[in-house]
């Protein structure tokens, strides 16, 4: 946990330096010449700042968008619903992350097998995300700096400044809760019935939202298609990632929100919708 916060600090000091003293300003040159709309500038930052499955790799791509997001509240705020969307789609697919190669592991699948039973999934995930940057995120909301660096002068009260310490608090909260849903929660998941495939469905999604952990959750889709059958991965991995999607031990859930200062309506509404996408897809592929 102390790594961890650590690491935030990190993140947060390091973006500071680059919005105080301009740091993308070469890079953003370079985009703007070759890159003239606006809109697909933001679909490449989200395709790639979460890339790496590291700890807080949400505060990593909140700390890109940061810099290209409008300083208005009220607007701003749909970046933390975009920073949060764009940083889940690779538990789709990849080959980096526990939510692909636990089901591999267990289930004695290659990746293209895997693949074959979630591209659905991940195709509709993403036409939720490009939608979203369409019709959602506005030109005027996207603030391309393009002065050139400045020379960084250090100054340890301002580095102190830069660290919001409110999230930092709310942070370690939510993974207190967290550890404790994973102690108490994890072993009922062993226990589930094998009688109705929707209810199975439905009691791993309650499971992977009260613990908040993409292992968890992986570790869940790999026990129920062990016990009802591989054909039923597409919906098991659909219920259990919008289970873990709206959990709120889901420490990224309380990164993107707080670190745009996005409403919780507002981001619950675009998650449920997304979640309701993803589920019926994965519950169509299952039957049909």
């Amino acid at each position: 946990m102390i790594g961890y916060i650590v690491y935030l600090i990190v993140i947060m000091v390091v973006v500071g330096f680059v919005k105080e003293y301009n740091l993308f300003g070469g890079l953003y040159k370079w985009l703007n010449r070759n890159v003239s709309n606006k809109k697909f500038l933001i679909i490449l930052i989200s395709s790639i700042s979460g890339v790496l499955p590291i700890p807080g790799r949400c505060m990593v791509s909140a700390a890109m968008f940061d810099t290209v997001a409008t300083v208005d509240k009220k607007r701003r705020g749909r970046y933390g619903i975009l920073d949060y969307l764009c940083t889940h789609h690779y538990y789709f697919w990849s080959p980096l992350e526990q939510t692909v190669i636990i089901p591999m592991a267990v289930l004695s699948l290659s990746y293209t097998q895997f693949l074959s039973y979630v591209w659905p999934l991940l195709l509709g995930y993403l036409i939720c995300v490009i939608s979203y940057i369409v019709f959602f995120i506005r030109n005027e909301d996207i603030v391309v700096c393009l002065e050139p660096p400045k020379p960084i002068k250090f100054n340890f009260r301002k580095v102190v400044s830069y660290i919001n310490w409110r999230l930092i608090l709310v942070v370690i909260g939510v993974m207190v809760i967290s550890i404790y849903c994973k102690d108490y929660v994890s072993p009922l998941v062993k226990e589930l019935g094998t009688n109705s495939i929707i209810i199975a469905s439905l009691l791993g999604t309650s499971f992977a939202f009260a613990m908040g952990s993409s292992s968890k959750f992986a570790g869940i889709v790999a026990i129920l298609c062990s016990a009802f059958g591989t054909q039923f991965l597409p919906l098991f991995f659909a219920s259990e990632f919008t289970g873990y999607l709206l959990s709120p031990t889901h420490k990224c859930v309380v990164i993107s929100k707080m670190y745009f200062g996005t409403s919780i309506r507002d981001f619950y509404l675009i998650m449920l919708i997304v979640c309701f996408v993803v589920w019926h897809i994965g519950l169509f592929c299952s039957i049909v």
